[in-house]
């Protein structure tokens, strides 16, 4: 399948508690991205976390291994659009300026 002019839309789940399933939305929305594909990622439950100033920062998969933020500034780079929930927000005790 082609995905040049597609539309995907992934949901990121996992968030801070996970960092090693928390990137993985992301990767796959940029790889999409850079095919061609018009991407949207929403951010449910705790994964909304993730885009509270300054949690990215400092949650790696691995030791040593890149950010969140850093796979979060790729995907956004390619063209992939984040949104996230206005019901994780509350959940999470965010405000959407966060």
């Amino acid at each position: 399948m082609d995905p040049q002019g597609k539309h995907v839309f992934i949901v990121a789940t996992f968030g801070p508690e996970r960092p090693d399933r928390c990137t993985a939305p992301l990767f796959f929305a940029q790889k999409a991205a850079v095919m061609g594909a018009r991407v949207e990622v929403c951010f449910i439950l705790q994964s909304a976390l993730l885009l509270k100033q300054g949690v990215a920062e400092t949650v790696c998969v691995r030791e040593g291994g890149r950010t969140v933020r850093q796979f979060i500034d790729s995907a956004m780079s390619a063209g992939v659009t984040l949104n996230a929930c206005d019901a994780a927000l509350k959940a999470n005790d965010m405000t959407p300026d966060e």
